[in-house]
């Protein structure tokens, strides 16, 4: 039989392929020593596993591989450090927290770089399985064109992408994907867990594709988000629907000017903002939000190179809890633009803290009353602030503050009048010229003597 050279290639790559195992006996920990591998250190064509409780660490940029399984009984695990990558290249595919069991498969990509061609799974292919795939330090993940948690709908499964730490607070990585996909669970009674969690250090992290990249990573499907420290704009027209938790750090809308601005960055699930957490930026939500820790519309005081302000849209109920600070900047008489407000489709329930801040370029004429539209409701709105925080003085003028109709009309007035002290010195002014026209009076009238 003669084969030709096309031919006796093709079957040379088809032998070539294998599929190497981390052995639970490993030398080390380090990706490129041979002994740790079952068939060596996996090479451009073939399937990597990573089980038995095996902890991989790639330090340096190793040989492309077709494959990556990450994932078995007990904890598997791999790290790219920065300096390190990886490519898997060929299929392109990469299963984090393959197999079942009660623990899972983690890979930590900690400033190094993981990069694909195909299908990126995080929590895949059996029941209870749990996939974690932590970004981290400037760590990079790119070229996959597809991100899904939990997918195949088995039941039971725990997926969780982590940008910064997975348990304390790191400095952000990216993760330039189009979007993030959640499958639920195909038993009702063993529900998947699909989380993305916001756990950094950076004080205006956009998750976007990459550091100067606009285009937003989008997040659908059975999802939930959650932040516990940093400061996180979120732009996407996201469509996720477990709800979203602000536990800690600061979420920012920022979809005001983009082709999604009537869509809520925050899915359609529920919103809780903890006593530690701020919800702010400008854009809409689309699920009922209760809100114990501070609701801040625009984004002046986050870091925001050129501050703004703007209106947060709830198309359900806001609640507003007894520990929460409802904090307002004014800059200008024009809402929106001057200041930042809020509408609420639904019902509005108050309490907590009123707090109101003056910027820079706040005005007001002596004698002159001001109104601000802080809410537009089209519900009710139910109960009042607990207390307020109302600049009292302003350029040398006292301010009196009008609240009695906010828990009604949502509007808020002000008046500035002369301070006493100042009308203290009017009133001896007045006095003084008073007794000098007085005495200049007498002077005039008076008659020389007759004696």
């Amino acid at each position: 039989m003669v084969l030709t050279l096309a031919a006796c290639l093709s079957l040379q790559s088809t032998q070539a392929q294998v599929s190497t195992r981390w052995k639970s006996d490993a030398i080390d920990h380090d990706w490129q020593t041979a002994g740790n591998w079952s068939e060596g250190v996996p090479g451009v064509a073939d399937t990597a596993y990573i089980q038995n409780g095996g902890s991989a660490e790639i330090h340096v940029a190793v040989t492309d591989i077709d494959y990556l399984r990450v994932g078995g009984t007990p904890l598997s695990q791999l790290t790219i450090f920065s300096s390190g990558s990886l490519k898997v290249t060929g299929s392109g595919r990469t299963r984090i927290g393959d197999a079942a069991g009660t623990l899972y498969g983690l890979v930590n990509v900690n400033g190094g770089a993981l990069t694909g061609s195909g299908r990126l799974y995080i929590g895949n292919s059996a029941d209870d399985s749990q996939g974690t795939l932590t970004i981290q330090n400037g760590g990079t993940v790119s070229g996959y064109s597809y991100v899904g948690l939990s997918v195949n709908t088995q039941s039971g499964q725990t997926a969780t992408l982590n940008i910064g730490g997975a348990s304390t607070a790191a400095a952000p990585g990216w993760l330039d994907a189009v979007h993030v996909s959640g499958f639920a669970s195909a038993n009702p009674l063993a529900a998947n867990v699909n989380s993305v969690v916001f756990n950094h250090t950076g004080n205006r992290y956009h998750f976007t594709t990459g550091p100067s990249s606009t285009t937003a990573v989008e997040i659908r499907g059975s999802t939930t988000v959650s932040a516990k420290a940093g400061v996180t704009v979120l732009s996407g027209a996201n469509t996720y629907t477990e709800g979203t938790t602000v536990a800690a750090g600061a979420v920012l809308l920022a979809n005001y000017m983009t082709a999604s601005s009537t869509a809520s960055s925050l899915g359609t699930g529920s919103v809780t903002v903890a006593s530690g957490g701020t919800l702010g930026g400008r854009g809409h939500i689309a699920g009922a939000t209760s809100i114990d820790g501070i609701l801040q519309p625009g984004d002046d005081a986050f870091g925001n190179a050129e501050p703004a302000h703007g209106v947060l849209k709830f198309a359900n109920d806001l609640t507003l809890g007894a520990t929460s600070t409802t904090l307002i900047a004014l800059n200008g008489s024009e809402r929106e633009t001057g200041y930042d407000a809020l509408d609420i489709t639904g019902h509005l329930t108050l309490d907590g803290q009123l707090k109101i801040n003056l910027m820079e370029n706040f005005s007001i004429a002596l004698n002159k009353t001001e109104s601000f539209q802080i809410f537009n409701v089209t519900g009710n709105i139910n109960g009042a602030f607990d207390t307020f925080e109302l600049p009292t003085n302003w350029n040398g003028l006292d301010l009196q503050w009008d609240t009695s109709v906010l828990s009604t009309t949502g509007m808020i007035s002000v008046t500035a009048i002369p301070e006493p002290s100042t009308m203290a010195l009017v009133g001896m002014a007045v006095a003084i010229f008073g007794l000098a026209a007085g005495r200049r009076l007498r002077s005039q009238n008076s008659f020389p003597s007759l004696y």
